[in-house]
């Protein structure tokens, strides 16, 4: 009559040692590859990898110059970066989120619209509804938080002879993007991600 409970004892002994090992294998896995998340940003020159946020921290590797590396977070002037199989802070001085290793401000002068008249206006919703705000040139929001807006925008109307930068972090960092002409859609990471933004 205890048979039927060893055979129990026994098979769920063998069920928490499989899946025990299901789950060292997955993670053994994981570890292997390399993470699919993070923004995208680039090395404006080689330094020094460190353990924390800041030069107090120990150096635990190093990355060369212009090559492409992704952000987990940033706090100050620190960013948390990952280049292949090395992770450590790096100072955000020293990235730049464009799409091109180099100064965010480097590149060809392009003639945007700029000094109006008009005025850029940000809306809520795609294709120009929703809650709505206006801004004419020279604006510069840097944290839209403060003005309960964070992660509002999802679509921006241009009207006259402006032009905008808007960004998916205050201080305009995180990535950036040039509006030059009214989006009924934002370009893809930035609808619903907006932080801070300059009207020109």
């Amino acid at each position: 009559m205890h048979r039927p409970d060893s055979l129990s004892l026994t098979t769920l002994v063998s069920a928490l040692l499989g899946i025990i090992l299901a789950l060292f294998s997955t993670q053994a896995a994981l570890a292997g590859k390399a993470h699919l998340y993070g923004s995208n940003a680039w090395t404006n020159n080689a330094g020094a990898l460190l353990s924390g946020p800041g030069s107090p921290y120990h150096q635990v590797g190093s990355v060369e110059g212009e090559i492409r590396v992704l952000v987990d977070r940033c706090t100050g002037r620190w960013c948390q970066i990952r280049a292949g199989r090395q992770a450590g802070w790096f100072p955000l001085d020293s990235l730049n989120f464009g799409l091109r290793p180099g100064s965010p401000w480097s590149g060809p002068r392009l003639n945007y619209p700029s000094g109006g008249p008009g005025m850029v206006c940000f809306y809520s919703g795609a294709n120009f509804s929703g809650a709505s705000f206006c801004s004419p040139p020279g604006t510069y929001v840097r944290d839209l938080a403060l003005l309960n807006r964070d992660n509002q925008v999802r679509s921006v109307e241009v009207i006259g002879n402006t032009s905008a930068i808007i960004c998916r972090d205050f201080k305009m960092t995180n990535g950036c993007t040039r509006i030059i002409e009214s989006k009924g859609r934002l370009p893809e990471g930035f609808g619903g991600a907006v932080s801070s933004y300059r009207v020109y």
